[in-house]
Parts: structure tokens; C-alpha cells; sequence
């Protein structure tokens, strides 16, 4: 039996779920070459600035959108107040809409000195970096409410009508982003309008989608009694996802401040092909989140263990292969990509080390997930409240004294520590016992085992005498096809016929 069939309706879900994250992940890879070609790799780093303000959305999120989809899930498992779901949702809806101007005057204020006092600038001019900040800050605000009717989309378990709008919205802003720069003028100004215009358009598509799945149920209306009921919860959430985003962030930040804007934007490539790795998983968090929520609800142990123990599988055979052949084949990955031997040169060590970290961040996801499902935020909570405090004078003596490789190796190192205290929090109060050793044998075995055909391969590909991309290509296909056929037999994953 294969791993999705146990659980109806999982496979098309995941179906749906991969593709809407990937397609994104890749667009968000395969057009780096196209910015640097328009803006050049000073211009990328400033780009690569405001990626790594993105996922500090969570800091306005304050764990809402977590509570929303979680309350969704609830309701459909205990057939409860459809009206207060609503409401919920109406209340929420509210605050989304109203935070994003003071996210876009916070920047407009902040704009200038964070580019006189803080970025290194060469080619850029200071008053074009400042712009840019302003348009930034605008783009960051338009996103905003998109992120809450994520939430609840997949609290309501619409996942294919939300991968499919998450696509086509994806789409129209990459393929916007190189029309603009190619017809209008490749500047960082034309750049950032239509990240806005982009923006805009996805959480005004969200918004009218949510509603027209929403239960049926009186008209919603703003009630704080709903912020009362959620707070304890959501305030954990927030507190995982507020430092999560430091701890994921930080180097960036520290590094915008340490290195040049080339220097930052070599590190920019590398963590985009990275956190594409780490969007492998996604899809699983949207599919497995709502169940695992459903099945505590229904107060069913034995449905919560399975559950987690096959997202466990499903994680290392997916992300643990393909991390680990980019980690190892870095360099003509970079090359092949980007067409651009400096960056490939500039990057590679860099992309290797935030791989590793990438694999142990998306293992750790799993511990998390389960925690999320049970309500039980304060593991994740405090190891990432130790992580903050670590992360800064961390990446800033490492960084200093290595440069940016030192940055990367810092994080790697964090994610592993990380992955190894939640997985042991878990373990000892909640899924204990047969279940925990399974889970790290299904977690580990294929760890071990593609590492080694890695290595391996990678190590006689360099024996043979043979040059080119065609033969590099080659060799990665072949080894990523052996590591991931390696993993399956040995987490025990049969294909079905």
C-alpha cells in the first residue's frame, strides 16, 4: 500500500499542495538569473534584503492565521458554531486590513536611515536604495492579508482551489516582473510597483475565494469575544513564529550590515535555491496540519500517531535526497543555473552549508507540526526563544571573522540543534514509546543511507575524466534517482502498483 492511501483524499490533496508551492519555488529560481541579467548582482542584494523581510510577516500575524485554521478544522471534526467561525474570520479580517498602513509608514520613515547608516552601498545611489525601500514597504503591506486567508483555506481543506489561484497569481507576478523590467526600464523602482500591484491582487483574490467557502452561517460581524477565545493559543503561535522568523532572518540581516550589497546578493542566490528546498515541505504542513488538528479533536491517538509518522517519511524521502545532491554538487548546480561562473564560484560553499541547514530545518518541521495539532506550542516556543538569543552574536562572529560562509555554517549549525531538541520534547510527553523509535529510525535510515550513496557517487564522478554541463547534469540525475530509491527501501516505502 502506498503511504497516501491509507488516509482518503490525501493524494490529490498533496497533488495539489505540491503543485502550488513548487511552481512558485521554481519560478522563484528559474527568474534569479533574469534579475541579475536586468539589475545586476548589487541591485539582486538589495532584492534579496527585502525577501528577507517577508517571512517576518509573522510579526504582524501575531499566530492568527495559525488559530484560524485550526478553529476551521475543529468545526468540521465537532460540528460546531459555524457562526463563531465566521465571526472569528470577520474579526481577524479586520486587523489584516487595517495593519498594513502602519507597515508601509513604519518603512517609509525607516527607509533612509537603513540605507545611509546600515546597507553597504557602491553602484547603487543612496537615494535610489531609499526608494526602493519606500516601494518595499508598500509591497511588504499589500501581502499581508493574503496570509491570513492562506490559513483558512486550508483550515477549510480547499487545497486544491488554493495551490490552483496560488499558481496563477504566482505566475502573473513573475511573468509581470520580467515584462516590466524588459518593456518599461530594468530599474528596482519598476521592480517593486509590480510586486505591489502583484501583492495586491493576490489578497483581494484570497479574500473573495475564503468567503465563498466559508460554512453557511449568520452574516459574519467583528466580535473581540473571538480574540478572547483564541489568545492563549495564538499567542504561543506567534511566539514560535516571531522568533522562528528572527532565527531564519538574522543572518540575512547581520549580513546586510557586514558585507556589500554584491557580497549579500551572492548570498541571496544561494538561499533562494535553499528555502526552495525547505518549500518541499509545505505542501505536507497544509495537508497534514488540518488532519492531525481533526484527529485531536476526535480525541483519536492512534490516527495522530500515523499521521505523524508518515509525514516523518514523506519529508526525509523527499527533502533529504535532493538537499543532499545540491549540497554536494553545489558548484555546477550554481553553473548550470545561473549561466554565471563568479556566482558559481561566489556561492557554492555558501549554498552547500545553507542546504544542510534547510534539510535539518524541514526534519524539524515535523516535531513542530505535531506540536501545533495538540495545541502544545511551548517546546517550540522556547527553543526558539534560545535560538534568538543565540543567532545574532552567532552570525555576527562567525560572519566577521569568515565572511558569509561563516553566516551559513552558523545557521546549519542551529537548525541541527534545533531539530534535535523538539524531536526529543515530543517524544517524551506526547507520542512516546514504539511510535518515537519508529519515527527516528523512518527519519534517520534514509538520512544515513542517501548521505552515503551521495557522497559516494559524488566522489567517483570526480574520478572519471570526463567535463561538461551534459555529463554534471548526468551524473546529478543519476545520483538524486539512486539516493531517493535508497531512502524508500529503507524508511520501509513500497510503490504501489
Amino acid at each position: 500500500m502506498s503511504e497516501t492511501a491509507a488516509i482518503p483524499g490525501l493524494k490529490w490533496r498533496m497533488i495539489a499542495s505540491f503543485s502550488g508551492n513548487i511552481g512558485p519555488a521554481v519560478l522563484s529560481v528559474a527568474l534569479v538569473p533574469v534579475y541579475i541579467h536586468f539589475l545586476g548582482i548589487e541591485a539582486y542584494g538589495l532584492i534579496g534584503f527585502f525577501l528577507s523581510l517577508v517571512p517576518l510577516l509573522t510579526l504582524i500575524d501575531l499566530g492568527m492565521s495559525a488559530a484560524l485554521n485550526r478553529e476551521i478544522a475543529r468545526l468540521s471534526a465537532d460540528a460546531g458554531d459555524a457562526g463563531a467561525t465566521r465571526n472569528l474570520a470577520r474579526t481577524l479580517e479586520t486587523f489584516y486590513w487595517c495593519a498594513p498602513a502602519l507597515v508601509a509608514a513604519l518603512m517609509a520613515v525607516l527607509a533612509e536611515p537603513i540605507a545611509s547608516r546600515w546597507l553597504q552601498l557602491r553602484n547603487v545611489t543612496e537615494q535610489e536604495a531609499v526608494n526602493a525601500l519606500r516601494l518595499m514597504g508598500l509591497a511588504f503591506a499589500a501581502r499581508l492579508p493574503s496570509v491570513l486567508y492562506f490559513g483558512a483555506l486550508i483550515g477549510l481543506e480547499r487545497i486544491v482551489l488554493l495551490n490552483v489561484l496560488r499558481l496563477v497569481l504566482e505566475l502573473v507576478k513573475a511573468i509581470g516582473s520580467v515584462l516590466t523590467l524588459w518593456l518599461i526600464a530594468p530599474t528596482l523602482q519598476v521592480f517593486f510597483i509590480w510586486q505591489i500591484v502583484a501583492g495586491l491582487l493576490m489578497s483581494v483574490v484570497l479574500a473573495v475565494s475564503t468567503w465563498q467557502c466559508m460554512p453557511a452561517g449568520p452574516r459574519a460581524r467583528f466580535d473581540f469575544g473571538q480574540l478572547r477565545r483564541i489568545a492563549r493559543f495564538a499567542a504561543g503561535v506567534s511566539g514560535v513564529a516571531v522568533t522562528a522568523a528572527l532565527v531564519s532572518q538574522a543572518d540575512k540581516l547581520v549580513l546586510s550590515r557586514l558585507l556589500t550589497l554584491e557580497g549579500l546578493g551572492y548570498y541571496t542566490v544561494a538561499w533562494t535555491v535553499a528555502s526552495g528546498l525547505r518549500q518541499l515541505t509545505v505542501p505536507l504542513t497544509s495537508v497534514f496540519l488540518p488532519r492531525m488538528s481533526h484527529a485531536v479533536a476526535a480525541n483519536d491517538e492512534g490516527q495522530l500517531g500515523r499521521l505523524y509518522e508518515q509525514l516523518g517519511r514523506l519529508v526525509s524521502i523527499i527533502v533529504v535526497p535532493a538537499g543532499l545532491v545540491i549540497a554536494m554538487f553545489s558548484h555546477p548546480v550554481l553553473e548550470i543555473w545561473t549561466g554565471n561562473p563568479s556566482v558559481a564560484s561566489g556561492a557554492n560553499v555558501i549554498l552547500s552549508l545553507l542546504v544542510i541547514g534547510a534539510i535539518f530545518a524541514a526534519l524539524a518541521g515535523v516535531p513542530y507540526i505535531a506540536q501545533l495539532a495538540v495545541g502544545w506550542t511551548a517546546p517550540s516556543l522556547l527553543t526558539n526563544i534560545g535560538a534568538t538569543i543565540v543567532v545574532v552574536p552567532l552570525t555576527y562572529t562567525l560572519a566577521s571573522r569568515c565572511g558569509a560562509i561563516g553566516a551559513a555554517f552558523g545557521w546549519a549549525a542551529l537548525n541541527l540543534v534545533m531539530l534535535v531538541v523538539l524531536v526529543h520534547a515530543l517524544h517524551r510527553r506526547v507520542l512516546r514509546g514504539s511510535l518515537a523509535q519508529r519515527y527516528t529510525r523512518n527519519v534517520m535510515l534514509p538520512l544515513f543511507t542517501a548521505s552515503g550513496i551521495v557522497i559516494m557517487l559524488r566522489v567517483s564522478s570526480e574520478l572519471v575524466p570526463i567535463n561538461g554541463t551534459l555529463f554534471e547534469l548526468a551524473c546529478m540525475l543519476m545520483t538524486y534517482a539512486v539516493a531517493v530509491g535508497a531512502a524508500m527501501l529503507s524508511a520501509g516505502i513500497r510503490v504501489a502498483r
